[in-house]
């Protein structure tokens, strides 16, 4: 098995089978790629429907279908890892979707050392939608460009449009007590092992749905976001203290700066929006 595709689930909608309609449709050989299908925190009537779907839709496809009653996306995806079979991983989200080529093309600039990049856009129904996302500006900013983890740091906020080999991953696994930033401390704990990032075709694209129900579009207090925040600050702080000489400075730099920044605007909006209201 080359590839394993992992897939946090949590009571889903009819998002999930236009995502697995997605993987079910790639020009990459269906028997050199699994999918890991992590259906987390819920049931009934969740559990019938994918095994249904599965039985139906997916014939011909590797599933491995995994039900657990502990809720949590980070949980799921570290369940995913664990049975993984594959030599490589790749993260995709339940209500996303990914280009016919995308595990194809990925394969064909990852190695052990080398996590391959795929370009990425938002959607809210159909996919030619292709909205710009932060990822569209990564890929464009490291096109023509040499490797470093800080010109590549925007893809290494998200585990998904990408495709990372088992060797970077190791024993490193998501933090189960964040619900933001999860990804990010992920991504900063297996980076040492990162020797090289390369970008697949512009066409090899993974696409975002825009949610309204999602975590990330999930209204908060102020005060609940700045604890938050300064919670995720010492998460980057305590895994820079773990490996001091293992991580690129600038680069967790970065990611501390981009925490403060996210708290900020986050603020900035929530201000903005009560004042309007109050007027």
């Amino acid at each position: 098995m080359l590839v394993s595709v992992i897939i946090p689930t949590y009571k889903p909608g009819d998002y999930l089978w236009v995502c697995l309609e997605s993987l079910m449709a790639q020009t990459f050989p269906k028997k050199d790629f699994e999918i890991i299908l992590v259906l987390n925190g819920c049931t009934e009537p969740y559990k019938s429907q994918i095994e249904r779907y599965i039985g139906e839709k997916l014939q011909g496809m590797f599933v491995n279908f995994i039900h657990t009653v502990e809720a949590g996306v980070s949980n799921a995806r570290n369940i995913g890892i664990d049975n993984a079979c594959g030599e490589y991983l790749a993260f995709v989200d339940d209500d996303d979707v990914v280009s016919e080529n995308y595990l194809e093309n990925l394969l064909k600039v990852s190695s052990p050392s080398c996590v391959g990049c795929a370009n990425s856009y938002c959607f809210t129904k159909q996919v030619h939608e292709k909205k710009r996302n932060f990822i569209t500006s990564a890929y464009e900013g490291c096109k023509n460009s040499g490797f470093s983890l800080f010109r590549y740091r925007t893809f290494l906020s998200p585990p998904v449009a990408k495709l990372i080999h088992r060797n970077i991953i190791g024993n490193n696994r998501f933090p189960l007590d964040l619900k933001k930033s999860e990804d990010s401390i992920f991504c900063l704990r297996i980076s040492p092992n990162i020797r090289d990032m390369k970008l697949a075709s512009a066409d090899t694209i993974y696409y975002q749905r825009e949610r309204s129900g999602s975590v990330m579009r999930t209204k908060q207090s102020i005060g609940k976001v700045i604890i938050e925040h300064l919670y995720i600050e010492w998460k980057y702080l305590s895994e820079w203290f773990k490996r001091p000489f293992s991580y690129n400075f600038f680069f967790v730099l970065s990611r501390i700066v981009a925490c403060g920044k996210n708290c900020y605007t986050y603020i900035g909006k929530c201000w903005d929006e009560s004042n309007f209201f109050k007027d």
